[in-house]
């Protein structure tokens, strides 16, 4: 059987532009939206606790 790895669902809301931005981003890397955001989001809290490891 196989495990979900991904198993919360998150809502955001974005401006028109932003969405079409988005979507002309990842229609050129032929990635998913989720996916590229999920990236985006795995990026950005690494360098948060990076960042707060630092300061510590």
């Amino acid at each position: 059987m196989r495990k979900k790895i991904y198993t919360r669902n998150v809502g955001v809301m974005l401006s028109d532009e932003n969405y079409q931005r988005l979507v002309d981003i990842t229609d050129d890397l032929e990635v998913t939206v989720s996916a590229y955001i999920r990236k985006l989001i795995e990026e950005k809290l690494s360098d948060a606790e990076k960042e707060l490891a630092n300061e510590r």
